[in-house]
């Protein structure tokens, strides 16, 4: 059959401003590459083995994919947060900071995330009509999405920060890609194929942070991939995920199931992320008081703080950790005229984190404060962080997800933030009896929480299966309302 593009019936509006944004993006994303080439200010990392180890492997998951629907959604999920960062190097891409700065590193203007969807679309394509179907808050969160990139565009001087804006479309990118790609398929046959996808992604980050934590000769365990502290928390979120569909009965083999869980336990302890741990806690009172039952959630919640207050004061902590010590490091400067220098924080080894964490959430509310609307643009946050107070020559972002969000996108990100952190848990109820799948939202509501001391959601993999997760969720929405 020839290959077309269908747009549904109801609410046709939709899904022409989708196709009409989808459109603008490619042209920006082509053009980006053309100009970096063409004015040298692509970025093309020295090409090792593993580069071409991971070319292979991809060019392998893409053929056995075109074979096999169920080995392409067998491998989707792998391929957002598991599949090396590594195959990347061959694209252009542009440095996110100054080039001497510690950890300067370049970021793809277009990724292996990108095509892999494209090839799903393409495969769903050969067959029949594309179809697109979409609702008003898609279409909301990627016209605001694009608005901010053009404001920043046309405000841009410089032509590395113009770079950055359109590498910086990622997000967008991705959630016009995963709309068009679930549009196309009947999502449920394939759950089995997703959910154990995660389970081989697990298995395999863990094997491919200790190899790169041995070769690069970290005290803690680091993920090529990931990093250390995303790597934590998309493995918690995973986790969490598992062990609530497995209390709902699932079919996973039990020895299956130990092993996963250890292996996490494993990484998250190994990583030393302390928010992983604590999100983790956190995800299973608020999915207890949210799915069953609110006021014994409280009273466990009470009894669990008292416990937690009366250890305290009987074991011997050291005075440095002391909350009196703590505080005597903390100084205020009502006097300055930059949020990221309001608090002062005296370093040392006790503080160095909270310290850090302090002054680029001030860098970033003077970003949002001095760009209200549409933020500083999307990809920026290093690039501009010297103009906004954070002097530090180092590669870094806001840890913290909704600040890093904010102030790159303004208020105009709270759709954003809203589709991604919460629309799923909050939508997913009424057809988790229907499906295993529905319950992803339960990763997206985990790392809502890590993001509150990291910015995982800045993170191409981990924004890549977030957006699917709640694109997946508002498809299974608009199916039961049609029905």
């Amino acid at each position: 059959m020839k290959s077309a593009l269908y747009l549904t019936k109801s609410y046709p509006l939709n899904p022409i401003l989708l196709v009409i944004i989808s459109t603008v993006v490619t042209v920006i994303t082509i053009s980006a590459i053309a100009l970096s080439v063409y004015f040298g200010q692509a970025h093309f990392e020295k090409l090792g083995l593993i580069n071409f180890a991971s070319v292979v492997l991809f060019v392998v998951f893409c053929l056995f994919s075109l074979s096999s629907t169920k080995l392409y959604f067998f491998f989707l999920p792998f391929i957002f947060i598991a599949f090396p960062a590594a195959v990347n190097d061959f694209f252009p891409s542009i440095l996110l900071g100054h080039p001497d700065e510690i950890g300067a590193s370049a970021f793809p203007l277009i990724t292996h995330i990108d095509f892999f969807l494209l090839l799903g679309i393409v495969k769903a394509g050969i067959a029949n009509r594309l179809y697109i179907r979409s609702n008003l808050l898609l279409v909301t969160v990627s016209f605001l999405f694009l608005m901010s990139f053009a404001v920043n565009i046309l405000e841009t001087s410089e032509l590395q920060g113009a770079l950055l804006l359109a590498a910086g479309l990622f997000p967008l990118r991705y959630l016009l890609l995963i709309v068009v790609l679930l549009s196309n398929y009947d999502i449920k046959p394939y759950e089995r194929q997703i959910i154990f996808s995660l389970v081989a992604a697990v298995f395999f980050l863990f094997v491919e942070s200790l190899v790169n934590t041995a070769v690069s000769k970290n005290e803690a365990l680091v993920s090529g991939t990931l990093g250390a502290n995303t790597f934590a928390n998309v493995i918690v979120s995973i986790l969490m995920f598992f062990l609530f569909v497995k209390r709902k009965n699932f079919p996973i083999n039990n020895l299956l199931f130990l092993a996963l869980v250890a292996c996490s336990i494993l990484i998250i302890l190994m990583t030393g992320t302390r928010i992983a741990i604590v999100a983790g806690i956190i995800t299973f009172f608020l999915l207890q008081a949210y799915l069953f039952n609110w006021y014994k959630t409280v009273l466990v919640l009470i009894w669990v703080g008292i416990m937690a207050i009366g250890v305290y004061n009987f074991i011997e902590v050291p005075e440095r950790y002391s909350f009196t010590y703590l505080s005597s490091k903390i100084h205020l400067n009502v006097e300055a005229t930059e949020p990221a220098n309001v608090v002062f924080v005296e370093a040392s080894e006790e503080t160095n984190s909270f310290r850090t964490r302090l002054r680029l959430y001030g860098t970033a509310l003077y970003m949002l404060i001095k760009n209200p609307v549409w933020g500083t643009g999307y990809g920026t946050f290093n690039y501009l962080k010297g103009e906004y107070g954070f002097k530090d020559l180092v590669l870094i972002d806001a840890h913290n997800g909704y600040l890093n969000t904010l102030a790159q996108l303004g208020f105009s990100s709270v759709f954003l933030l809203y589709f991604v952190y919460f629309y799923p848990i909050l939508n997913f109820r009424e057809f988790q009896a229907q499906t295993f799948l529905s319950s992803l939202a339960i990763i997206n509501l985990t790392m809502a929480v890590c993001d509150i001391s990291n910015a995982g959601i800045y993170k191409p993999p981990v924004f890549a299966l977030l957006a699917f997760n709640a694109v997946l969720i508002s498809m299974f929405k608009k199916e039961n309302s049609s029905a």
